[in-house]
């Protein structure tokens, strides 16, 4: 049985939450680095006196996970987002949607879906990774626990990796988004 053809209210509606999901994309992006920044601001001014080695390369590894969720969480909904613009493309519902697909397959596209994965969370990731490699050299701390070291290196590059991958390879997601509304408007 086809798929219905949505009506204007359907259109509006669909059309309004593609907008929110992008938004709050948008939003876990800018949370991410915000949570960076007030991290590595609380860590800092501690480090001569009173932090040792291990705390440090445990709250680095802390945030890496937690950069690494909220990347997981953005792409999530850019996979919800992609179910609601293959179906306005399926059900011949938004002209915009479909010639943003046409658009998108004409040439290589790096607008800001990839832009934010390949360099908003992999940039955060590495930072993370890397900063506590640098603070010995600043603050005179000695690179203890090795263990903490590298554990640190090890899951860095390993969510560094993870991210970049998944961020590049994604829209692999958008054709099996269509495949399912055609094998449902069949």
């Amino acid at each position: 049985m086809p798929l219905s053809v949505p009506t204007t209210e359907d259109q509006r509606k669909l059309h309004a939450e593609i907008t929110q999901i992008a938004n709050q994309r948008f939003l876990l992006a800018i949370f991410a680095v915000t949570t960076f920044g007030v991290v590595e601001g609380w860590i800092l001014p501690k480090l001569p006196t009173k932090l040792g080695g291990g705390f440090v390369f445990a709250n680095s590894i802390i945030l890496c996970l937690l950069i690494f969720s909220l990347f997981m969480l953005n792409y999530s909904l850019a996979q919800m987002q992609r179910v609601f613009t293959t179906y306005l493309i399926v059900t011949d519902a938004s002209k915009w949607e479909q010639d943003w697909k046409r658009f998108r397959g004409e040439r290589p596209y790096w607008g800001y879906t990839r832009s934010f994965t390949l360099w908003v969370y992999v940039f955060l990731i590495i930072v993370s990774t890397g900063l506590p490699f640098i603070w010995p050299d600043i603050y005179g701390l000695q690179l203890r626990p090795i263990g903490g070291a590298i554990l640190l290196l090890v899951i860095g590059s390993i969510l560094g990796l993870l991210v970049a991958v998944i961020g590049r390879h994604g829209s692999a997601r958008e054709a099996d988004a269509l495949a399912s509304w055609h094998k449902l408007n069949r």
